[in-house]
């Protein structure tokens, strides 16, 4: 995340991964995390790049339903996201 987009987004530091797009069944997509949304936490570990992400769940085992923490219309939003083997 960009400075310039978190400042235009409202986040309170350019710290997450922005999602660009999910994939149809994925299981960000069956969380309803969806385009725009910036992945601020997964699992109660902060996320300051899409690294982040990849690398905690890698950590979770498939079928760990894992809660995530999203920015989205300037307010944080928890979902629940059952982890796969993508």
């Amino acid at each position: 995340v960009t400075s310039s987009y978190a400042k235009a987004v409202g986040l309170p530091s350019a710290r997450g991964a922005w999602v660009v797009d999910t994939v149809k069944g994925s299981a960000a997509d069956s969380a309803g995390i969806k385009p725009l949304d910036v992945i601020v936490e997964v699992g109660g570990q902060e996320v300051a790049s899409a690294q982040d992400v990849a690398d905690i769940s890698s950590r979770m085992r498939a079928g760990y339903k894992a809660t995530v923490s999203v920015w989205r219309n300037q307010a944080r939003r928890d979902v629940q996201m059952v982890l796969k083997n993508e």
